[in-house]
């Protein structure tokens, strides 16, 4: 059977286990995300950025990705940044017991990697990893989670580090969908603000803005359309007309009772009610009066240019007078007798 010579086998060499998967460390994977740049993979030296997703990133790193105009080659990841401010520099404090020149502790055999350069300036906790860390975007100043409850409560602090302003940085799996759909949100809150100032803007632009003057009339005849209320009188005016008008027609005081026997009495039209009556045989003689007192109108004018054209044509047809190619204008003329279709200036039923 084997095992001759006194040899002992163990049960390891005669039973043959399953094998376990192999753990990643997890402190070593958690070292690297909180200290190197997600695009490239270097360590992270200030300007340090992030994205709304909570990732770290070198500045430079970013430009550079934002201006290569292949974008195959970068990590999946990064689709969301499209522009520079779809990033934010954060505001860091150093660590003063981090020496980036002194990595080893004791004989230089042991390298304390949980030295972190940075650290929470209320709390004193290191970014190694080991906490939880986070910045508000409208500052992008980087505390610990457990210093957040603090500065809510400082009336100074807490407009500053709002709930839904909050940005968790190297999330977890199970909270990458809670920073997807704070950016989400973010981000149409921006846009809506934008639209209403727009809107705020154009609305203000309209109301200060000079009315038109109205253009004068074009040569070739066409005119544009008035404004309806273009003619209208100021309403000072208008009322100051109205109070003249109705005193015009209020009877005047006198002792004479004749006069007062034929004067009109007009009411206001205020004042008029079912009582009030119109007297038609005054007012026609008011009329009467007005039109005698209108200045005839002046005929002689009319009657000497219609002379002067008679002039020019060689006198009315009437008479006689005028050339022949005048007098084939009109239906009467000896050759408009026999056309077979009308006059070309006056119209004439019997041809049509």
């Amino acid at each position: 059977m084997g095992c001759d010579g006194g040899t002992i086998p163990t049960r390891d060499e005669l039973v043959k286990l399953k094998k376990k998967p192999e753990k990643k460390d997890s402190d070593g994977h958690r070292l690297y995300k909180w200290q190197h740049c997600a695009i490239t993979q270097q360590l992270l030296t200030k300007p340090v950025v992030a994205c709304e997703m909570g990732r770290l990133y070198g500045k430079e790193a970013v430009i550079e990705l934002l201006l290569s105009k292949d974008r195959s080659s970068a990590p999946a990841r990064t689709g969301h940044i499209e522009k520079l401010k779809d990033i934010l520099e954060l505001q860091l404090t150093p660590n003063p017991a981090y020496d980036d020149k002194r990595t080893s502790v004791g004989d230089g055999m042991y390298v304390d990697r949980l030295i972190s350069p940075w650290i929470c300036p209320v709390t004193g906790l290191e970014m190694n990893g080991r906490f939880k860390f986070v910045f508000p975007w409208s500052s992008g100043r980087v505390v610990a989670e457990r210093a957040v409850k603090l500065l809510q409560k400082d009336p100074a602090e807490s407009e500053n580090f709002r709930e839904e302003d909050l940005v968790v940085l190297n999330p977890e799996e199970e909270e990458l969908d809670l920073m997807n759909s704070k950016m989400v949100d973010r981000r149409a809150k921006v846009k809506a603000e934008k639209k209403a100032a727009k809107e705020a803007k154009k609305n203000k632009h309209s109301e200060f803005k000079a009315p038109a003057a109205v253009t004068p009339a074009p040569a070739c005849g066409k005119v544009d359309k008035v404004p309806a209320d273009f003619f209208d009188e100021p309403v000072a005016k208008k009322s100051k007309t109205e109070e003249t008008a109705y005193s015009n027609q209020q009877p005047k005081k006198t002792s004479d009772k004749s006069k007062i026997k034929s004067s009109k009495v007009f009411n206001a039209p205020s004042q008029a009610g079912p009582s009030s009556t119109f007297n038609k045989f005054a007012e026609q003689a008011r009329v009467e009066r007005e039109d005698a007192a209108r200045p005839v109108k002046d005929k002689t004018n009319v009657k000497n240019k219609v002379a002067d054209l008679s002039k020019l044509v060689g006198g009315s047809i009437q008479e006689g007078g005028g050339s022949e190619v005048y007098k084939k204008l009109f239906t009467t003329h000896e050759t408009a007798l026999n056309q077979p279709r009308g006059n070309w200036v006056t119209f004439d039923p019997r041809y049509n």
